[in-house]
């Protein structure tokens, strides 16, 4: 076996490594782990110059330990100092509160009765027990001064019903 081909392709696979680990601490959003695939399959060529047998063997043992780098880095990323910058976070339950705050007042308002102040097509303002609030019809085009009922929410609006006279 020549002993140049093995330290090459040796090197080859020892640079993909670095470059793999490189990428959860530099700033390369992916560049170093397109470097590292071309290397890895540079070590692959390589390693089929050395013989058939060594080439196939490298290209199973890239195939069994592929899956498990991509699994670790997925795991990884997000706490790594690169992905703690790049990555969103959840955000707290006091930054929401608010918002599901606001959705079950919302909600509790379904049955009552109000009136549409502006013409909805199908987003206006209706007014309930003195109250303007931001509505939405179910579709339909609600005149001013429409008695309507608030079937339900959609987001931070009531969503409203023209009240049929009967």
């Amino acid at each position: 076996m020549p002993i140049d081909l093995i330290i090459a392709a040796t090197l080859l696979f020892v640079a993909a490594a670095i470059l793999l680990v490189a990428e959860l601490v530099v700033p390369a959003h992916g560049l170093l782990a397109v470097i590292c695939s071309i290397l890895t399959v540079g070590g692959m060529v390589t390693c089929f110059f050395i013989g058939p047998a060594v080439g196939i063997i490298s290209i199973v043992a890239v195939m069994m330990v592929g899956p498990i780098v991509l699994y670790a880095g997925v795991k990884y990323y997000p706490k790594s100092p690169v992905g703690r910058r790049v990555l969103m976070h959840r955000p707290s339950p006091e930054s929401i509160k608010g918002f599901s705050d606001q959705h079950r007042e919302l909600a509790g308002m379904t049955g009552r009765r109000g009136v549409a102040v502006t013409t909805l097509r199908p987003a206006g303002v209706c007014v309930f027990d003195g109250r303007r609030m931001a509505s939405v019809s179910e579709g339909m085009i609600i005149t001013t001064g429409t008695p309507v009922v608030v079937v339900g929410v959609s987001g931070a609006q009531v969503v409203v019903r023209a009240v049929t006279q009967g």
